[in-house]
């Protein structure tokens, strides 16, 4: 929904500027958001009088927030359900909320930041006999309860941003190859943008496939071969990223 916005806001922009033939990828994105406005639910989430470096989150996942005017705000676009929202501010503020998301409609939420209790000490308790650490967590490993390592799920994640593009910039390709086809043999010049813009698509698809097949095949090989020992500081020496730009899909990695 996000990569639509973002076509919808520069398409619009060119077509203002005088370029006439990226109205129909204007056209495209804005039937394509219009079906998954219908099938998502929209939170608004607004922090009253926040620092401007107050960090947003929504159900763990930071969001990226507008800093204007006395408040932090952001919108994120998700699947209909129970949301949790929280604030953190530099200057050791917290504020969490609730909300449910309802497919089709907009739901605003309020972040009041506050200062978080003092923890009290605990008393001191009786020293416990003590336990062989390796052996419990050969036992939970025995038992299917080991975790996946941070590897794991950086590269999940990056194969499933891949599978996205593929599945947006897929359809958007089909739907172009679609209204060629209905005129095909003798289409008009006026088509030739929309040829254009459908192999730039298909290109990036298929760059969204490459990249959602490799980060999905790398998650399943750190999550068998990546020893024990490493598993420990796996978070500090390895990293994935995927950037999506309007030229294709950028993957950043370093171990």
């Amino acid at each position: 929904m996000e990569a639509y916005e973002r076509v919808i806001g520069s398409a619009g922009a060119r077509i203002r500027d005088g370029e006439a033939r990226y109205r129909p990828t204007l056209e495209e994105a804005g039937r394509w958001g219009a079906v998954l406005r219908a099938e998502l639910g929209e939170i608004e989430i607004v922090a009253p009088k926040a620092p401007k470096d107050t960090v947003l989150t929504l159900d763990g996942r930071d969001v990226r927030a507008d800093a204007g005017g006395n408040d932090v705000t952001a919108r994120a676009w998700g699947e209909p359900g129970a949301r949790q929202i929280a604030a953190h501010a530099s200057d050791g503020r917290q504020g969490t909320a609730s909300a449910t998301a309802r497919a089709g409609s907009s739901t605003k939420v309020i972040v009041r930041l506050a200062v978080p209790p003092s923890t009290p000490v605990p008393a001191p308790a009786a020293a416990a006999p003590a336990l062989d650490e390796s052996h419990e967590a050969a036992a939970a490993e025995r038992k299917g309860l080991r975790a996946p390592p941070v590897p794991v799920w950086i590269a999940a994640g990056a194969g499933v941003a891949g599978l996205a593009v593929f599945g947006i910039f897929g359809a958007m390709s089909a739907g172009r190859a679609s209204d060629l086809d209905a005129c095909s043999p003798s289409c008009p010049a006026s088509k030739r943008a929309d040829a254009e813009e459908g192999r730039r698509d298909q290109t990036i698809a298929n760059i969204g496939l490459v990249a959602g097949g490799v980060g999905v095949a790398t998650a399943g090989v750190l999550w068998i071969a990546l020893p024990n020992d490493e598993k420990k500081d796996a978070a500090a020496t390895r990293s994935v990223r995927v950037t999506v730009v309007p030229a294709g899909v950028i993957a950043h990695a370093r171990f």
